[in-house]
């Protein structure tokens, strides 16, 4: 979602937001694009039409029960596909476009004009040890996830360890992980956690970090 009239940024607190006046109006205070996770908080959004596009991770396993990924809606919402990715897991990314009037006329769907294409990103290559510099140069620093959870970093001998506010646990997967999730980060530019989870159990917090930095 993006909000162009937007006068300073604020992190949104999750379960507060999904039937507010702020919702409700789409007065978020926020810079540039917005990213939501998780169906409770995003329902309010969806319902709305606030959301311009959709990041799914689909997992090859039949959960059979939990909270419905989309809200009931009046009307059926249109979609376009962006994007598709395989994982060696066997998830599959999925990036779709929410549908707006104007991509259809006449009951002919439009092709989409220089003004719907994503802008080139300019890659930045990112070595490990210049990872673990960001971490010690942040370190003991908040730093919230693209859910707006907020966690701190530390270096222990050459592996980062995240430690989530909530629990005050530190974790770690060691330096692997970490490299892995680099090398994906500067072949594609990613920074969806969803396409690091095959990789690593701290995808959130690596992208956090990398978002902290300023790297978008």
């Amino acid at each position: 979602m993006t909000f162009p009239n937007a006068k300073r940024p604020c992190l949104p607190l999750p379960g507060q937001l999904s039937d507010t006046p702020v919702i409700r109006s789409g007065a978020l205070l926020v810079s540039g694009d917005l990213e939501i996770g998780g169906p409770t908080l995003a329902a309010g959004f969806i319902r709305r039409g606030l959301v311009d596009e959709y990041a799914l991770v689909v997992h090859p396993v039949i959960l059979g029960a939990g909270t419905p990924l989309f809200p009931d809606l009046e009307r059926p919402a249109g979609l376009r596909l962006l994007e598709t990715r395989t994982f060696s897991s066997g998830a599959v990314y999925l990036g779709f476009a929410t549908r707006r009037p104007r991509d259809v006329e006449d009951g002919v769907e439009r092709e989409a004009d220089a003004s719907d294409r994503r802008p080139e990103r300019t890659m930045t290559v990112m070595t490990y040890d210049e990872l673990l510099a960001l971490a010690r140069r942040l370190e003991d620093h908040p730093i919230p996830t693209v859910t707006g959870r907020l966690f701190t970093v530390g270096v222990y001998l050459d592996s980062l360890v995240f430690t989530p506010s909530s629990s005050g646990l530190g974790q770690s997967d060691g330096r692997k992980a970490a490299e892995r999730f680099l090398g994906r980060y500067n072949k594609t530019g990613s920074l969806r956690p969803g396409d690091y989870a095959d990789i690593t159990r701290n995808s959130s917090y690596l992208v956090g970090l990398l978002r902290a930095a300023g790297l978008r």
